[in-house]
């Protein structure tokens, strides 16, 4: 049946995503600027190869671990493949590449948006909310404007078409999961493993959380494992994976820096709101979200942490399904308390000086240095404070500003409840 407001949030939701390509495209200084910005993110000094040579390269010839992420970029190629002609010039490839990218990036964080709406709408749905869909909509703009979406694609993030196909994956796994479908969920981890390693999270998540029988439990979660594993084995190639840990530890006000702008204002509520929450039986839909958030959370921590770069943020994002939720959760918990918070003229008062010292401190950290100076800094903060691309320090003044600006509001019921 045609359900007019349901088409319209989806028409709402696609926009917002377009917006979001957009910033990528042209505000953000990203490898998206151009088909030459693209081609040197993607492999580096070879982009001055013949086009169809880089391409093929890129595709087939990367090395160790990122050959083995292959199904997203392989949608990529297999569509460049049927519409490039023998006939077409190195301009035209180069440009025709560059759209197909562009086109796969739009839809793969299309599908992410609107199964992560459905996937909050159910959740809502479950505390037999009558602001499921608002809350879902909110949700969904607080994933498009956090750090690893809006700025997807500037150094040094690296996001790829498999980090967005990962995080459609990680929202239908997280579907199957909380609607009890472990044949569902066992299928979309053993496509997923082709797309990034830490999609094993789901399978490890079902294996802990599930009330299905051991023995099913053990079959299902382990068929995605042993798949990954041949694929690994078959198409071997060493590689050293602590060189990220040695970078995490070398820089680490860029570690921490770069671990908060992930989530930002997000990490305190969800965390504040995991445990306030109160797990009832008839929460059936949320009960492997609170089950399995610690584990996941240190898990995939540990793993960026160990064999990865903090600062490429896109990778712990995924805990995206446990923060976005539990957040919302808190936010609809406490709306009266934050409300009589908004109403306070002290508030306010504390916002404008937040202001003007943030703005303040942003000048400071951002005002012209000479090359010594310059130096000193990068050797200190990494890629937080400059490097190729730079507007860091910025973004990250941005989020904090509006993480101290949340918290009176989050600790605003205790105010409230003695006042009442």
């Amino acid at each position: 049946m045609f359900n007019l407001k349901e088409v319209s949030i989806n028409l709402f939701l696609i926009s917002l995503v377009t917006s979001v390509v957009y910033v990528n495209l042209y505000l953000t200084g990203s490898s998206l600027s151009g088909p030459e910005a693209l081609a040197y993110e993607l492999v580096g000094e070879a982009k001055n190869w013949p086009v169809r040579e880089w391409i093929e390269q890129w595709m087939w010839q990367q090395e160790s671990p990122y050959k083995f992420r292959i199904l997203g970029k392989w949608l990529v190629w297999i569509t460049f493949q049927a519409l490039e002609t023998p006939v077409m010039g190195e301009t035209a490839v180069k440009n025709l590449f560059y759209q197909i990218f562009i086109v796969w990036g739009w839809l793969w964080l299309m599908a992410t948006v609107i199964s992560l709406y459905v996937y909050l709408k159910w959740l809502w749905q479950d505390l037999a909310r009558s602001s499921a869909w608002q809350t879902a909509i909110l949700g969904s703009v607080l994933f498009l404007t956090a750090p690893p979406i809006l700025m997807a694609f500037k150094f040094p993030v690296h996001t790829s078409p498999n980090d967005l196909l990962g995080y459609f994956f990680m929202v239908i796994g997280m579907m199957a999961i909380v609607t009890r479908h472990s044949f569902v969920l066992c299928i979309i981890s053993s496509i997923a493993v082709f797309c990034r390693e830490t999609l094993l999270l789901l399978p490890f998540i079902y294996l802990i959380t599930s009330d299905d029988k051991w023995l099913k439990r053990l079959l299902l979660s382990s068929f995605p494992v042993i798949t990954w594993v041949t694929y690994r084995i078959v198409w071997w190639e060493a590689y050293v994976p602590s060189t990220g840990a040695y970078h995490n530890l070398l820089y680490p006000y860029e570690t921490l820096g770069f671990l908060f702008l992930i989530f930002g204002g997000l990490w305190l509520p969800s965390l504040v709101g995991f445990f306030q929450f109160n797990t009832a039986p008839t929460l059936t839909r949320w009960q492997p979200l609170i089950k399995s958030f610690p584990m996941a959370c240190l898990l995939v921590l540990g793993f960026n942490l160990m064999f990865a770069r903090i600062r490429e943020i896109r990778i712990l994002f995924v805990l995206f399904v446990f923060i976005l939720p539990l957040a919302l959760w808190w936010v609809n918990q406490n709306i009266n308390s934050m409300y009589y918070i908004l109403r306070k003229w002290w508030y306010w008062t504390y916002l404008l000086l937040l202001t003007i010292l943030s703005g303040w401190g942003g000048m400071i950290l951002t005002h012209p240095l000479s090359i010594q100076e310059y130096g000193f800094y990068m050797q200190r903060f990494g890629h937080l404070y400059g490097g190729f691309g730079g507007g860091w320090v910025e973004i990250m003044m941005t989020y904090f500003w509006i993480t101290m600006a949340g918290l009176p509001l989050l600790f605003g019921k205790y105010l409230y409840s003695s006042k009442n």
